[in-house]
């Protein structure tokens, strides 16, 4: 099925409201990328299901709102198809996105050395520290151009 630039935006937003850009440890093997959307409302989550593919799954009740939701996911290689059209209309989770797409496309396998695991940690715990709900941890915040704070930091420094 084509999506259209409509449907692209529109997963974007909602991504960028609602959705997690994430890695795992795939067996102690290397990470994979996962994308997901959770949300409450039922008919759009079926609409992501069919057209853009990948999973529902149940999630017994919202913390929030207390009330049942479901989780639309897509995993490594369908992420990655899904991710590339979206980058583009991201806003808020833009620099995941991009950090997700670069880290995806050029794996580096856990176990072949040190240094590897810890270049492939260090990546996903960036992705990370941008998925919190509070922003990047106070190591990363004020080193960062996108975070609104580090412009305030630098002022009250001079």
């Amino acid at each position: 099925m084509t999506r259209s630039i409509e449907d692209l935006a529109y997963l974007a937003g909602l991504m960028d409201g609602d959705g997690s850009i994430v890695f795992a440890p795939m067996n102690n093997r290397f990470y994979y990328l996962n994308i997901h959307v959770t949300l409450t409302h039922f008919p759009t989550v079926k609409w992501l299901h069919s057209v853009f593919g990948g999973s529902v799954q149940n999630i017994p009740s919202n913390k929030l709102s207390g009330r049942p939701a479901l989780r639309w996911q897509a995993s490594h290689h369908l992420a990655i198809k899904i991710l590339e059209p979206v980058l583009p209309y991201l806003h808020v989770k833009k620099e995941q996105g991009t950090l997700a797409l670069a880290f995806a496309t050029n794996p580096i396998r856990l176990g072949k050395s040190e240094a590897d695991q810890k270049a492939a940690e260090f990546e996903v715990i960036k992705i990370r520290a941008l998925n919190t709900r509070k922003g990047p941890p106070a190591k990363y915040r004020f080193n960062h151009p996108s975070w609104p704070l580090a412009s305030l930091k630098s002022r009250e420094r001079n």
